[in-house]
């Protein structure tokens, strides 16, 4: 000990200053995640604790550590002052910098982007003497960089008029760190007016969503749910990376948007449509049941059985009906029949719908307003499993009342559905109770009454 205090007045009496042991420290703060920049050498805090001002430099040092080992870069700052006390610093207070070495091999993305390639790395930044070289303090972060590309969507063309039934999508694919293999999953959703592309992938259910693809093309299957003439639907593409039993989320590409075009074979379709067991053709939505037909509604069970009546019912007598038709569940053998039926799927655009129902004010014998589940719902309610159709609906309204009291006649009921705008739905006339029936007529959409 007498010997170093010796020597460090010797350094003092010739000008240099000699450091206290563990009077310097520093921190370096970490870069972002999955991101290395030259410049995170050069963000963070130095302490001094004595009371000597040091004349210093910072030397920063990144080594490439995984796959390879090699220095990749050895830079250092300016000289400037080391007062006692907190100095936070910045690569702009530092400027200019030397590059003391470099590999080769990492030049043109180092010093031209300013970044380092895929691998893992340890940056080190140090506070050295100016006059003795030595080094005071030193802090090292690891980092580990993954650089990616995510999919590149090819077809359909962003706003494109597709004409095909079944269209072929394709895209780039992604370009992951290593040689893991990736998969794909293709999201199509309906996009509706006053909706940009990203805000059908996110509000709207999806149309179609498929995943673990493992190629960069995708022809629509012919049992998928068919697409629309005239309706617009947005998609995009997100790329996973398999590693083990784990799925890691490379990246989405954008969002485009196509329209389906009407074709010739669509208008012929358009007028033989008959969705009737009768084989009527669907006329509007016959929502108060006025063709005195079950057009435009899909039924299963024994109420498929039972046609619209007219007028006064035989034994229910007059249940107050809108016009000439109104529908029961209530059969030649009374409350026995069961089953259910569901109109035509619409989008819901306005702000209320209203519908005229009566009978046993069953749980089990009810007009239901259902949407379409999308993929993160905060829409609590019971599933409903809907005829003809696959996919799971929510139960947002319901004429089910706290009272179990038969009133034959129709009272009106009002839904609010403004918060399910935009959004795939059906009404579902549902009758699974052998003691207990509903009468049903005249539902309509509209505007807001307040």
């Amino acid at each position: 000990m007498r010997i170093l205090a010796t020597l460090c007045l010797v350094l003092v009496c010739c000008g240099v200053v000699c450091a206290q042991p563990g009077a310097v420290t520093i921190r370096v703060a970490p870069p972002p995640p999955n991101m290395y920049r030259t410049g995170d050498l050069w963000r963070g805090d130095i302490v001094n604790t004595s009371s000597t001002t040091y004349r210093v430099f910072l030397r920063g040092i990144v080594d490439e550590i995984q796959p390879s080992t090699a220095r990749v870069l050895v830079a250092r700052s300016r000289q400037f002052d080391l007062p006692p006390g907190v100095l936070r610093f910045t690569g702009r207070d530092l400027e200019p910098f030397t590059t003391e070495s470099y590999a080769p091999a990492y030049y043109d993305m180092v010093f031209r982007s300013g970044t380092v390639p895929s691998g893992e790395f340890r940056g080190c930044t140090e506070v050295v003497d100016a006059a003795s070289g030595e080094v005071l303090a030193e802090y090292c972060n690891d980092v580990l960089i993954e650089v990616t590309s995510q999919p590149f969507l090819l077809a359909p063309a962003h706003d494109a008029e597709v004409s095909e039934r079944y269209p072929v999508f394709s895209w780039l694919g992604a370009a992951p760190p290593t040689s893991q293999r990736i998969t794909y999953r293709l999201r199509i959703a309906e996009q509706f007016a006053g909706q940009t592309p990203q805000d059908a992938v996110l509000r709207n259910p999806a149309f179609l969503d498929i995943a673990g693809l493992d190629r960069t093309v995708f022809m629509y299957p012919i049992s998928a749910r068919q697409f629309t003439p005239d309706q617009r639907y947005a998609w995009y593409v997100t790329a996973f990376e398999q590693r083990g039993n784990m799925l890691r989320d490379v990246g989405s590409s954008e969002v485009w948007s196509f329209q389906m075009a009407r074709t010739a074979s669509d208008v012929a379709d358009q007028s033989s449509k008959s969705v009737s067991r009768s084989g009527e053709q669907c006329a509007g939505d016959n929502w108060d049941f006025e063709t005195g037909t079950l057009s435009c509604w899909t039924a299963e069970g024994d109420v498929a059985e039972v046609t619209p009546i007219r007028g006064s019912h035989p034994t229910l007598g007059n249940v107050q009906h809108h016009r000439q038709w109104w529908y029961t569940t209530y059969g030649d053998v009374g409350d026995a029949l069961t089953g259910s039926m569901r109109s035509d799927i619409f989008v819901i655009t306005e702000e209320e719908i209203r519908v005229r129902a009566g009978g046993s004010r069953s749980p089990d014998a009810c007009v239901e307003l259902v949407v379409e589940a999308a993929q993160a719902d905060t829409v609590r309610g019971d599933r409903r499993r809907l005829p003809g159709l696959t996919g799971s609906f929510v139960v947002v309204a319901s004429t089910v009342s706290d009272t179990t009291n038969v009133r034959e006649s129709l009272e009106t009921y009002v839904w609010d559905v403004q918060r399910f705008k935009n959004r795939r739905a059906a009404i579902l006339v549902r009758d699974w109770s052998r003691i207990a029936h509903i009468n049903v007529d005249f539902i309509e959409r509209m505007r807001s009454s307040k």
